[in-house]
């Protein structure tokens, strides 16, 4: 597939669309979607007409830009921007910062001040999926070619899938923040079957989903007393996530494997947030 991007061509393997939503602590949810260009080559004679085009585009404070191919899901145009959701409306009401990269198999364009009885000539006779206003009026018809999409979902609070339900898929892939300065070590432990580990606690809803659906469980003794515990092992990459079964204070408790701890520090003192995959299971 070769693409026109700033003027030059390249040769591409395959693209991909990531779509990440992203809540903030004041509880409002963006979208920052990206466009990846797999083994992205430059071709350096190329003189035909390339696949599709980039269209890197401006758009002005007055709004002018129009959606106008309704039956197309809007997390499958192949356009790259930032976006806020309302979830009242559950529609993707504004760019954050202006700007978008679209992906065209054809782009026109015409004067800024095009006349009305004009644009509505071109609309009747024509099929384009978008138009934008920034320096020019553009014209675009999207990408006809097969491209992967990949929603990713990074929330301080997973309650917020049920408001998202309607675009969600089984590929999806989620992910809870946890705030790195909300994550306390509570000591040293070791479980009933001889593993040590440094272990960790955060307060979190996690811990009743956990709860409801893990079925291992074992013993873990720390600070000179032993607990019986729900863990899962698959989505924490240095150890062990569970819960206290008689618990009822919603704690989270990290368990990692003996050697990892510094390192965990270390990443958490830079990061404002832990990111902890959660499997589909666990959210069904």
């Amino acid at each position: 597939m070769i693409i026109k991007r700033d003027g030059r061509f390249y040769s591409v393997e395959k693209i991909v669309k990531r779509n990440i939503f992203s809540d903030s602590r004041a509880g409002n949810v963006f979208l920052h979607s990206r466009l990846i260009y797999y083994n992205p080559v430059l071709l350096t004679r190329f003189e035909g007409t390339p696949d599709l085009e980039d269209v890197h585009l401006c758009v002005s404070e007055r709004g002018a830009f129009d959606f106008r191919y309704l039956q197309r899901n809007f997390l499958e145009i192949p356009i790259q921007g930032d976006f806020i959701l309302d979830l009242e409306k559950g529609q993707f009401n504004r760019l954050l910062d202006h700007s978008y990269d679209v992906l065209a198999s054809t782009h026109e364009r015409s004067r800024r001040r095009i006349e009305k009885w004009q644009l509505d000539e071109i609309r009747r006779n024509s099929d384009y999926d978008i138009e934008f206003e920034d320096d020019f009026y553009h014209f675009l018809k999207l990408a006809e070619c097969q491209i992967e999409y990949i929603n990713e979902f990074h929330l301080y609070d997973l309650t917020k899938l049920e408001l998202l339900k309607d675009i969600l898929k089984d590929f999806d892939i989620f992910y809870l923040k946890i705030p790195t300065d909300s994550i306390e070590s509570v000591g040293r432990g070791q479980a009933k079957c001889g593993i040590r580990f440094q272990i960790y606690k955060t307060h979190s809803q996690l811990a009743e989903i956990l709860k409801k659906k893990l079925d291992c469980i074992t013993v873990v003794a720390y600070n000179g007393t032993e607990y019986k515990v729900k863990y899962i092992s698959s989505i924490l990459e240095e150890g062990y996530i569970g819960v206290e079964i008689e618990d009822s204070n919603n704690i989270v408790y990290l368990a990692l494997d003996e050697g990892f701890e510094q390192e965990f520090e270390h990443r958490m003192s830079k990061k404002r947030n832990l990111h902890i995959k959660i499997p589909k299971f666990i959210l069904n």
